[in-house]
């Protein structure tokens, strides 16, 4: 259940940033009605889209569609054309989520693996401050201030 949920918070908040990625180039200024129908078009393309990726990447297609995405982007941007840039973010997100689901890589395993990093870096300006300032960096100097 723990993952579900996760999933369901990912997948929120990855359709929150296609929507944003839509709202300036498509639906700001329009009625309020267009931009529900515009929401629930993203919401239900995001959806598919996810779950089409899941599928693939049990083939092995999703990530060779996702560096051909990544590469459509790059190009767009050197080329100063936006059109399709909305379009291939999208499928990007959509894309990221659906292997991710697949792997069961889920917000605990993320937020885990990034405070391990984290922590491993501290450690790391912990034996470089060391280094530096040799024994004044002893814990018995710790609570002199």
């Amino acid at each position: 259940t723990e993952s579900l949920v996760s999933f369901i918070g990912m997948f929120i908040f990855f359709t929150w940033l296609i929507f944003y990625i839509f709202f300036a180039g498509h639906i700001q200024g329009k009625s309020t009605t267009t931009q529900v129908r515009f929401a629930a078009i993203i919401i239900f393309a995001s959806g598919i889209s996810t779950l089409l990726f899941y599928y693939l990447h049990s083939i092995g297609i999703a990530i060779w569609i996702l560096v051909l995405s990544i590469l459509l982007i790059l190009l767009n941007a050197w080329r100063k054309q936006t059109q399709l840039q909305p379009y291939a973010i999208g499928i990007l997100f959509a894309g990221s989520l659906g292997i991710l689901i697949h792997e069961q890589i889920y917000g605990k395993i993320i937020f885990q693996a990034l405070s391990q990093k984290v922590d491993n870096f501290l450690r790391l300006t912990d034996l470089g401050t060391s280094f530096l300032f040799g024994g004044i960096v002893g814990q018995e100097f710790q609570q002199t201030w």
